[in-house]
């Protein structure tokens, strides 16, 4: 019965297996704040991205440089990152262009976090008037 209780309290004291056990508790919230991280970036990058197009496609055709036919090529170029899915729609009207680009929030998700937390929609609208031809 003394091993039995010296054991108890010895076992009671050790603190061995704590860390262990910590890690394990907080690791799957470490792991999935990063991935949030990780996704938010990307969405940011693809956000960026999006408008740096829409800017730069709506100068060329404000420049008389693209047609309105050839605009999404040209906005289908310079996008960054390359295979995300978009809607792009862009009108002269006038001495006016518009150029408006819109993503799919969820398909710039790199892991399954994002989708579950954001179901939005990024979206570009750039207009700018016409240069005199």
């Amino acid at each position: 019965m003394a091993f039995r209780d010296r054991f108890g309290r010895t076992f009671a004291r050790s603190e061995d297996g704590g860390s262990t056990v910590e890690f394990v508790i907080w690791m799957p919230f470490v792991v999935g704040c990063l991935m949030l991280i990780l996704d938010f970036s990307n969405l940011m990058i693809v956000d960026a991205g999006l408008w740096n197009a829409s800017r730069d496609t709506a100068r060329a055709v404000a420049l008389r440089r693209v047609s309105e036919a050839d605009a999404e090529a040209h906005f289908d170029a310079r996008m960054f990152p390359r295979k995300v899915p978009y809607t792009f729609d862009v009108t002269v009207d006038g001495d006016e262009v518009s150029v408006t680009v819109l993503v799919d929030g969820e398909e710039t998700a790199l892991t399954p976090f994002l989708r579950r937390v954001y179901d939005g929609k990024l979206g570009a609208s750039v207009r700018m008037l016409m240069e005199p031809a």
